[in-house]
């Protein structure tokens, strides 16, 4: 019975634990009284204490014979749904910023894979402002700074400077080797001449290659991707050098 009993303040509703119902049992009765309990069931001297308060109906009479009845007003319901998600916050202030971390390791460095390219092309010098981390640049223009594989001519459309200029002149890379003569007649062709430079507006000296091509044609050359004439200037020093050879016999001759 004490087991029975304890399960009458086993409810969730904190002020009423259930109903004991009080039920005449002799045929025909209508005898129902209702009491709300209100408390824990305890158990005194060979009897159980049940706290309630009345609610409604009729006492039996005394000896009537009666049933107990008790229904609980019910525990927690299972779970309900999970509610749809609310909407975001507002963004959050920005928190300080953190110290900076340690140096990374270096990374790997970047080999870069060549190709021999010999075939006739212009191709153009590739430079970097400083060392470190450099956006390359370029200059398209074959006139100004680039390279033809082909012929391995260098073509510079400005000024270069260095300590001194060396050219190939070993007698092993030579053959048809031949002393000159008649160096005044050939010079005597030569139409030497001023001018300006068109890029730049600087004042010159030199010869025409249109027009020493009609005395010294292989000293003229042109360039392939646009056409442009150029003098070799070098070897009319070997001209100058047995010209002034020549007046000199004359002079002492």
């Amino acid at each position: 019975m004490t087991a029975w009993y304890d399960t009458w303040d086993d409810s969730t509703n904190p002020t009423n634990e259930g109903y004991l119902y009080i039920v005449g049992n002799d045929a025909g009765s209508t005898v129902t009284n209702i009491f709300a309990v209100t408390g824990a069931v305890t158990v005194a001297s060979g009897y159980y204490k049940i706290p309630v308060t009345f609610v409604s109906g009729s006492l039996p009479a005394n000896g009537a014979a009666i049933n107990l009845e008790f229904s609980r007003t019910g525990n927690i319901g299972s779970q309900g749904t999970t509610g749809t998600q609310g909407t975001t916050g507002t963004q959050g202030t920005t928190g300080t910023q953190g110290t900076t971390g340690t140096q990374g390791a270096t990374g790997p460095g970047t080999t870069l894979t060549s190709t021999a390219v010999t075939t006739a092309g212009t191709f153009y010098p590739v430079f970097v402002a400083g060392a470190g981390a450099q956006t390359p640049s370029i200059r398209t223009t074959a006139t100004a700074f680039s390279f033809n594989p082909s012929t391995s001519a260098l073509t510079v459309g400005g000024t270069v400077t260095a300590v001194d200029f060396d050219s190939t002149s070993d007698q092993t890379f030579k053959e048809n080797i031949q002393e000159l003569s008649n160096s005044i007649d050939i010079i005597e062709k030569i139409v030497p001449v001023s001018f300006n430079w068109k890029n730049n507006g600087a004042k010159s000296y030199g010869v025409i290659a249109q027009e020493l091509e009609k005395v010294l044609p292989e000293l003229v050359h042109r360039n392939e991707v646009n056409g442009a004439k150029t003098v070799s200037y070098i070897p009319l020093i070997a001209l100058l050098i047995d010209a002034i050879k020549e007046l000199n016999k004359k002079v002492n001759g």
